[in-house]
């Protein structure tokens, strides 16, 4: 059988080792793949060779050869019931696998191309792309998996012990018309497929959304003239707002120019709502559910009156646990110096791999700033007039459209 490779998360792998220092590493496991396996250092300089070995012995770790590239990969999973071993992946224990999948970083030395791995039934078939300008890899969908995972998604609800699904229950009851299987399919891509994360992420969108919205709106639909009817002032501003251009990778990009809030015209929960409502306006695009979304925030007048603490953290809960998106990247433009009080302060809301995925473009070299910018899909054919680019945002005209479509 040809050899198939895979990725120890970084973060485990230096747990278990005795000496960054030394070339070799002793595992214990239980059940390792009957093949070797490739591990990536964070410095994505250093790869070791993993050598198989049978069940319950010893595992040595020693150099590779610089250059190697794997046809195949799939990460080997930390097993909880191994006493902080490392384990291979087992069928139907993909929460952990998923998760690093979108993580894959590249370099000059090691690339990683597709990989699958097997459903709880064998049936079905979980591979995913090779990483993208961002370094992240997507599930390949098909109507099997899609199927297979709706199924498992539902069970994975049943499962969720019921003071933690209290107003998802409500929502079963009052608005069923709402929970379509197309509905739920976001969570799912969310998630990578991970059924169990998807369902837990589920159950907490509507414990939010009830906080967000109240026990009434809550379970209406989000439209400009229902959940939203109240909110016209925060929505306005336009912050953020959707391009009519997509980034070349298929995901919609939001901008936003913190500029144009009118911080004490509205509560902060209402903008909350608004940035809610752009969120889904956005995820109605299928490839942006499947690649995540791109913010862009103007950031060169950014003054440090105009962040607004409560509103960062709200959203940053609401991104990372609860709407289903995948936030790709979140890109400042030319950040003033106040940027170096703001940025730490907003990670603070973040989760560790959304922290990861913020980008400053900054410089008194414009050209250097492009460029920069460029390298991860973000030319003027794609950036808004407002930094340097070449497409017209008309947020009123977008807001008249939709409330003209019923949205």
């Amino acid at each position: 059988m040809p050899k198939v490779y895979g990725l120890i998360p970084t973060k485990l792998f230096k747990r278990r080792m005795k000496s960054e220092e030394t070339a070799k590493t002793t595992f214990w496991a239980d059940n390792w793949l009957p093949v070797p396996a490739v591990v990536e250092f964070e410095d994505a300089d250093t790869l070791e060779y993993l050598h198989k070995a049978p069940t319950h012995q010893n595992v040595t770790v020693t150099k590779l050869v610089s250059g190697f590239a794997p046809e195949q990969c799939r990460p080997i999973l930390f097993h909880p019931h191994n006493q902080g071993g490392v384990s291979s992946m087992s069928k139907g224990d993909n929460a952990y696998k998923q998760e690093e999948a979108t993580e894959t970083t590249t370099s000059d030395s090691f690339s990683l191309s597709s990989f699958d791995s097997s459903s709880d039934d064998g049936t079905c078939a979980l591979r995913f792309t090779e990483p993208d300008c961002y370094g992240q890899t997507h599930p390949i969908e098909t109507p099997q998996l899609i199927a297979s995972k709706l199924q498992s998604f539902e069970h994975q609800l049943v499962a969720i012990p019921h003071h933690k699904k209290t107003c998802l229950k409500q929502a079963m009851k009052k608005c069923p018309e709402l929970l379509t299987d197309k509905f739920k399919l976001m969570f799912l891509r969310c998630e990578c497929f991970n059924d169990q994360k998807a369902a837990k992420r589920y159950a907490k969108y509507w414990d939010n959304r009830v906080e967000v919205f109240g026990p009434e709106k809550a379970f209406q639909p989000l439209t400009l003239d229902k959940a939203l009817c109240d909110d016209g002032l925060a929505l306005s501003t336009g912050f953020p707002t959707l391009s009519p251009t997509k980034h070349p990778s298929g995901r919609n990009i939001l901008f936003a120019d913190a500029t144009t809030q009118m911080i004490g015209a509205y509560p902060t929960q209402s903008m909350v709502r608004a940035i809610w409502y752009m969120f889904h306006a956005a995820l109605e695009d299928e490839e942006t559910q499947k690649k995540g979304l791109v913010f862009l925030g103007d950031t060169r007048t950014v003054k440090l009156s105009l962040f607004d603490k409560d509103l960062a953290r709200v959203t940053a809960f609401s991104v990372a646990g609860c709407i289903p998106v995948r936030l790709s990247s979140l890109h400042g433009f030319c950040p003033p110096r106040i940027f170096l009080i703001i940025v730490p302060v907003l990670k603070i809301f973040l989760g560790e791999r959304l922290r990861k995925r913020i980008y400053l473009h900054g410089g008194s070299d414009m050209e250097k700033v492009c460029a920069g910018m460029a390298k991860f899909g973000l030319v003027e054919t794609v950036l808004p007039r407002n930094v340097d680019g070449k497409v017209l945002l008309s947020h009123e005209s977008w807001l008249q459209e939709r409330r003209l479509a019923g949205l």
